[in-house]
């Protein structure tokens, strides 16, 4: 995966996709699987990817542990930097948990900025085309996993297999 851009949330408090009025559409199983709010979270820097081949949710998540936002998290994106959403219709995913298990949002802005809200579950196994250049939306990894720019850090990290790779500038 190629990095797109890398930002800053605040602190956000709980919030769920269900209700949210940012959407014309949510998926009725964010009800229906009763997707509860997790924590507040801190400020957080998060880490926006381009698919660049052609993967499943367990390649795009291969630590799910570390790589995953609250929904208020994914709200508070979606409000300050609905830019970075690709667009035309395709997605842009998130991963959340709830009650112990995770979960996709998929997020889709569809004609002239409408925006449609998707959940699936982690262990879809579809291969998602990359020719699409679907986006992620993860947690600034860490400084062991860390893809920012420094004197020290490969311009690519492998993690079980997925490629994540630094945009050259």
């Amino acid at each position: 995966m190629k990095l797109l851009h890398t930002i800053s949330l605040p602190k956000v408090g709980k919030k769920l996709i269900s209700e949210s009025n940012l959407f014309s559409y949510i998926d009725s199983d964010f009800k229906n699987w009763r997707l509860d709010a997790t924590t507040t979270s801190q400020k957080q820097n998060l880490s926006v990817y381009e698919l660049t081949e052609d993967m499943t949710f367990e390649q795009i998540f291969p630590i799910p542990e570390k790589m995953f936002l609250t929904q208020g998290q994914i709200l508070s994106f979606i409000e300050k930097h609905k830019d970075k959403l690709r667009t035309d219709g395709y997605a842009t995913f998130f991963l959340f948990r709830s009650k112990g298990k995770f979960f996709v949002a998929d997020v889709r802005v569809i004609d002239a900025g409408t925006l449609y809200v998707l959940v699936l579950r982690s262990t879809f196994d579809g291969v998602w085309d990359a020719r699409c250049r679907r986006r992620v939306v993860i947690p600034q990894l860490d400084d062991s996993l860390s893809l920012e720019p420094s004197n020290t850090l490969p311009t690519e990290l492998t993690i079980n297999g997925v490629k994540y790779i630094k945009s050259k500038k």
